[in-house]
């Protein structure tokens, strides 16, 4: 299907790249969009181009397909994202063994440099693998409340994502979807 003239943001859909994932996976190519990318449960993440916080090193979100991957937006000034620290770091720690999940987290902030995450991590120590994307491109994806925590099947689909912390509750419910995931995998 070509849309022409139309408006995307009519449509449930993932935008990345011009093509548009529908709720089916159809794949509907847009001509113009003036959103390229955005996030939402049961489509595909973008393919972002992440930088790495220790190594500077560029990923893209692809890089971690064939894998089951728990991505956690967040920054150090966000009370609730540093209050899910520790709950984060226990479910990867119940999950160390399992070889078919990635744990990583995107800060989004400008006012956290590399140096100042990396401060924070060794005082906090939250051991996810770390990643840095710009605010800006947080924003036209549609992150506009942390913490966010996203559930990445292996083909890059998003099956869960939930925005805010409540301690036993995120907990449970995250562990929930992780044994979900892995069944499906």
């Amino acid at each position: 299907y070509v849309l022409n003239n139309a408006n995307p943001s009519q449509y449930k859909k993932i935008i990345a790249n011009n093509v548009v994932y529908s709720e089916n996976n159809v794949q509907l190519v847009v001509e113009e969009t003036k959103q390229d990318t955005s996030l939402a449960e049961g489509f595909f993440h973008p393919n972002l181009l992440i930088t790495g916080v220790e190594d500077s090193q560029e990923k893209h979100i692809s890089d971690f397909h064939g894998k089951i991957t728990i991505i956690n937006w967040w920054t150090t000034s966000c009370a609730p994202c540093v209050i899910e620290i520790p709950t984060l770091n226990e479910i990867k720690r119940e999950y160390k063994n399992e070889d078919k999940l990635k744990f990583i987290a995107i800060n989004i902030s400008e006012n956290d440099s590399p140096e100042k995450i990396q401060q924070f991590i060794k005082k906090n120590e939250f051991n996810f693998t770390q990643y840095k994307i710009s605010s800006e491109m947080a924003s036209k994806m549609g992150v506009n409340g942390i913490p966010r925590t996203i559930i990445m099947d292996k083909t890059g689909k998003i099956i869960f994502d939930r925005v805010g912390y409540a301690r036993n509750k995120s907990a449970k419910e995250l562990k929930q979807e992780i044994e979900k995931a892995l069944g499906n995998y």
